[in-house]
């Protein structure tokens, strides 16, 4: 991506390999009127995140093959980065917070919290509003 193509505020970014979830996530985000490309495969993504100016990136930290950290990380290094909506198991969320943060995930919610509050995130997440660390736990 050039440092001057402007953000396209529908385009999103979702790194995830479970099809389930990456189903429930894309329809969600295409009702709201964003436009989500899903990848499996983290070098994939990093190409398509230095390519387009996307708004959004949703990252799934339970995947050690995805290498999700190496991603943000190569995400946040671009000209404008987007913010970055993490997600894991809460049962592992202790042991993946340290790294997704200091990978620059902007936020790292609990999978469930993910599937029932999207809508909610993605506006917080694109508003720069903060999220409660109370929430982030849910």
């Amino acid at each position: 991506m050039s440092g001057t193509e402007e953000i396209d505020k529908s385009k999103v970014l979702v790194l995830e390999d479970d099809l389930m979830f990456s189903v429930r996530i894309e329809k969600t985000l295409t009702h709201l009127g964003y436009a989500p490309t899903v990848f499996t495969n983290s070098e994939e993504a990093i190409a398509f995140a230095e390519e387009h100016a996307i708004c959004l990136a949703l990252v799934n930290f339970s995947s050690e093959q995805q290498s999700p950290g190496e991603v943000v990380k190569r995400i946040k290094a671009q000209p404008n980065p987007p913010p970055v909506l993490g997600y894991c198991s809460h049962v592992n969320m202790p042991q993946i917070r340290p790294n997704a943060m200091a990978s620059g995930c902007n936020l790292l919610v609990a999978n469930s919290a993910l599937t029932m509050r999207l809508p909610q995130l993605v506006t917080r997440m694109l508003d720069g509003k903060t999220v409660s660390s109370e929430e982030e736990d849910l």
